[in-house]
């Protein structure tokens, strides 16, 4: 994977504004339209698909050309209304607090997502505002926002916060068309998913940082389970890393339901079909082992083998693939409790690689 196309893609999946695209144009005296034409033409360059031969590359050329194409549209809008630079914003309030909501949004399939900031304590915080686009979905959008609650009501909140959203606020928002469930959550910069990181490493990560950041999945998976709570799609997008601080959080709980209800789960993605374990696919409902099984297939992944049939590389040592494909039985043959495996899994890395240390991680 070309990295600095990887790295402009990225820019571009997470744009909200023209200006995080193509900068800031100001020329003292000078029309800023032909310093963002300029700044085009160069990305331009960097994301042609035919400029690249990998499948992949072209792939991802194709997904950050449209994108551009779209971003320097509104750019051009901007300029030309003398708004281009200029933070426009408006005034939100909840029953919790004021709320400056920046106008510009970026979107994915569900949601509308709008930079925001509010003060507290006489200092001012970033959030982001998340609102469903489709009433449709409002459902989707409350059942997070009641899990986030149960976690953050339960004993030990504290102690794993950090491996969950932290939600700020959450309300129904009523704009006279239509009303739509929002919340807003704490601004993640500098957070990237493991779709991201399997992108920057398509023939897989060190076993080393395989090993902390499914550490940290099980540790956020145990948590979850001891209060009743499955996710139901443990995937790259839905887990984000910080890369610096080996920081790692469990996203997008849309789809979670309660162990003990009998629910099944009320979507599956149908690009990871085959990552989900047999039951699933016969509407049954989901278990513990449901969330631990996808986990490891998202380790097989990420270490570059095929997780749809199970495949890890020959380069991983031998009781880790083994451990590995005990981890993705089906059913109730799949390892039903995070913590225990966890501690499975540091006896494992002892035994391999002795006690454990910082094993600094970037995003190539």
């Amino acid at each position: 994977m070309n990295l600095e196309l990887e790295q402009i893609a990225h820019n571009l999946s997470n744009a909200v504004r023209p200006e995080d695209v193509f900068g800031q144009l100001d020329e003292p005296g000078a029309d800023p339209l032909p310093a963002l034409r300029r700044n085009y033409r160069s990305l331009v360059k960097a994301t042609h698909p035919d400029v690249y031969h990998s499948a992949d590359d072209r792939l991802l050329a194709q997904t950050a050309f449209r994108q551009l194409i779209e971003w320097v549209d509104k750019a051009e809008e901007k300029v030309k209304s003398g708004r281009y630079g200029r933070k426009e914003t408006m005034i939100l309030k909840t029953s919790r607090r004021y709320y400056e909501i920046e106008i510009d949004f970026k979107e994915d399939s569900l949601f509308n997502y709008y930079p925001c900031s509010y003060r507290e304590k006489g200092k001012e915080f970033g959030g982001m505002l998340r609102i469903t686009r489709d009433p449709r979905n409002n459902d989707l959008a409350a059942n997070e926002v009641r899990v986030l609650k149960i976690l953050g009501n339960s004993k030990d909140w504290t102690k794993f916060s950090p491996y969950f959203p932290d939600l700020i606020d959450a309300f129904i928002y009523d704009d006279s068309l239509s009303c739509r469930q929002a919340a807003i959550f704490e601004e993640y910069k500098g957070w990237y998913c493991l779709q991201d990181v399997g992108r920057r490493y398509p023939t897989g990560i060190d076993p080393r940082d395989m090993a902390w950041m499914w550490r940290r999945v099980l540790t956020a998976l145990g948590f979850a389970h001891i209060n009743g709570l499955i996710h139901g799609a443990i995937l790259p997008a839905n887990i984000w890393i910080q890369p610096e601080q080996h920081g790692l959080m469990l996203m997008n709980w849309f789809h979670a339901v309660r162990a003990d209800t009998g629910e099944t789960l009320s979507h599956i993605d149908p690009d990871f079909a085959a990552w989900y374990p047999p039951e699933i696919a016969k509407n049954e409902s989901p278990t513990f082992g449901t969330d631990i099984s996808m986990s490891a297939k998202l380790i097989i992944h990420l270490l570059g083998g095929d997780a749809e049939r199970n495949i890890i590389p020959d380069s991983i040592p031998r009781e880790m693939r083994m451990f590995l494909r005990g981890s993705v039985l089906p059913g109730k043959k799949a390892p039903q409790d995070a913590w225990a495996l966890l501690q499975e899994f540091d006896d494992l890395l002892q035994k391999l690689w002795g006690e454990r240390k910082f094993h600094p991680f970037k995003m190539i």
